[in-house]
């Protein structure tokens, strides 16, 4: 099947310099190539982007990056697991295509307590002779790409059928590829020590379920928001994610993105997996709740959410400020449309 490619031109970058392609790299992590490559004579390529699966070796449960195939800060991620909070990362190592030298390794995925599953979207960065370079947005196995330089318009055409992941030794995330950074050891154990720690929250801060948290919780920075957010990297909760950032959290410390995957209601202090809808226990909505009509700029401000039947819609001023004219065709026809007319005919009858 054909396709015309979906590229772009690629801006220079001056902020953040490319990484260097590996002519010999050593097969380490998981192999990610691309079966059957096809380019053109005058056309090589290597990966931009890649989004990669992953499972937690500890409890299997899945998560996903992307890492970049460009930019050295973006070639390496680390999250923590969902379930059962351990740290996961992987480290992508790109490589130069070429199916006229028979280089067909996209690249090499080093992964830590975790292993790599699926590569579901993949962008390659096109490289044509002349210098110019096209990057795809999606390249799709089995699907012929055709685009072309954008400097010599020569043809660049991609196709491969397959990707296949194939496993060298430190694919499997485990004690190999654990004792070689010690720097993320360290905060694993410190992580590791506050989970236990917060384990015993409730007892500390004299809370227990059934009963309000404090301020329903709110916090200063979120007054209106009825809830704690659980953190799995330190396991403690925080009104909000601006309060996990400010405490003393090594993973908040150090800039990493964490999500909260779990939640505590405001009012019975009962945890629940994160969701916005309101508590199964005591029904308690986590937000202020937002009706269907304008009442005069206090409810809804959603023109697509406002109920129709609502006869305040569309009185007033607009969202944009602007006064909203009021229609009179009810005086120009019907009985009062004749009576204003006879009223305006005798009118200009009558001597000035």
């Amino acid at each position: 099947e054909d396709s015309a490619a979906g590229g772009g031109e690629v801006e220079p970058q001056g902020e953040a310099p490319r990484m260097e392609l590996e002519l010999n790299p050593v097969a380490r992590g998981t192999e990610v190539r691309l079966e059957s490559l096809q380019l053109g004579d005058a056309c090589t390529a290597r990966v931009s982007a890649l989004w990669a699966d992953l499972g937690c070796t500890r409890c299997g449960e899945r998560t996903s990056m992307q890492l970049s195939g460009l930019a050295e800060e973006g070639s390496s991620k680390k999250a923590w697991c969902d379930k059962c909070a351990a740290v996961l990362s992987a480290q992508l190592r790109p490589c130069f295509l070429g199916a006229a030298a028979g280089l067909a390794t996209a690249g090499y995925v080093e992964t830590r307590g975790c292993t790599l599953s699926d590569v579901p979207v993949l962008k390659l960065l096109l490289m044509c002779s002349c210098g110019g370079e096209r990057e795809l947005q999606e390249a799709v196995r089995g699907r012929r790409m055709r685009d072309g330089c954008r400097q010599c318009h020569t043809p660049l055409p991609l196709y491969f059928s397959n990707l296949c992941l194939i496993r060298h030794s430190g694919a499997a995330g485990g004690a190999v590829a654990r004792a070689v950074d010690d720097e993320e050891d360290e905060m694993e154990g410190l992580l590791k020590k506050l989970r236990k720690k917060n384990a015993d929250q409730f007892k500390g801060l004299g809370l227990c379920v059934g009963k309000p948290l404090p301020g329903k919780g709110a916090c200063r920075h979120f007054k209106h928001s009825y809830r704690w957010l659980r953190f799995p990297c330190c396991g403690r909760a925080w009104p909000c994610a601006t309060c996990h950032a400010e405490s003393e959290c090594p993973a908040a410390q150090a800039g990493d993105a964490v999500w909260a995957t779990r939640l505590l209601c405001g009012k019975c202090s009962r945890e629940h997996p994160y969701s916005d809808k309101p508590c199964d226990a005591c029904g308690n909505s986590y937000t202020v709740p937002g009706g269907g009509h304008w009442q005069g700029g206090d409810g809804c401000r959603d023109q697509q959410r406002l109920v129709k039947s609502d006869s305040r819609k569309h009185k007033g001023s607009s969202a944009g400020g602007v006064k909203k004219t009021v229609s009179a065709k009810s005086q120009r026809v019907g009985v009062a449309g004749a009576r204003n007319t006879a009223a305006k005919k005798l009118q200009m009858a009558k001597p000035g």
